[in-house]
Formats: structure tokens, sequence, C-alpha cells
């Protein structure tokens, strides 16, 4: 979905010393459901795996920086241009 490893949730778990049983608490399911998760069969929604990184203490503010600067480029757009010309624009701006 969102190109999540099991290694990465495995990572953000250890950096806070969290353990799978707690982690699979904070994304509402099953202790075997997370692990399965941390050792790549299936993967947690991003409702879930949002719980995960504010449980890991990861921040959400390059993702939101990056949200209201598309909201800015959308709303400044000439009444004339296309959507899909600032979409691409946009895009442009974001690749790593």
């Amino acid at each position: 979905m969102f190109d999540i490893m099991g290694e990465d949730l495995r990572n953000m778990r250890l950096s806070v010393g969290k353990t799978t049983k707690e982690m699979a608490k904070k994304a509402g399911v099953s202790r075997v459901t997370y692990e399965n998760w941390e050792t790549g069969v299936g993967e947690p929604r991003m409702n879930q795996f949002l719980d995960i990184g504010h449980a890991c203490s990861l921040s959400l503010a390059p993702l939101f920086k990056q949200i209201s600067t598309l909201r800015d480029q959308f709303n400044q757009r000439d009444e004339n241009e296309t959507p899909q010309k600032v979409r691409k624009r946009a895009s442009k701006k974001f690749k790593t």
C-alpha cells in the first residue's frame, strides 16, 4: 500500500523499546497479526500505521508541510491552468 516493510515496523518498535504485544494494542490488532506484519505477511492500514508511528514518537510534521505546500500550489493556480498541469508540477517538486 505505502511501501512500509516489516523490517521498518520492527526498527520503529525497537527504537522505542516496545514489545510486539504493546504495538499490537496500539494498532488495535492481535499480537500475531502485528508480528505477521513485521515478518512481511500483510501490512497495517493507514490509520493503523499512523497509530504505530505515534506510539514510536515519529513526527508527521514533514508530511503535513508537504500537504500544505500542495494545497497552496493548487489554491494559487491560474484559472486557465488545467488540474493535470498543476499535478504534474507538484509531483516534480516532491520527487526524491
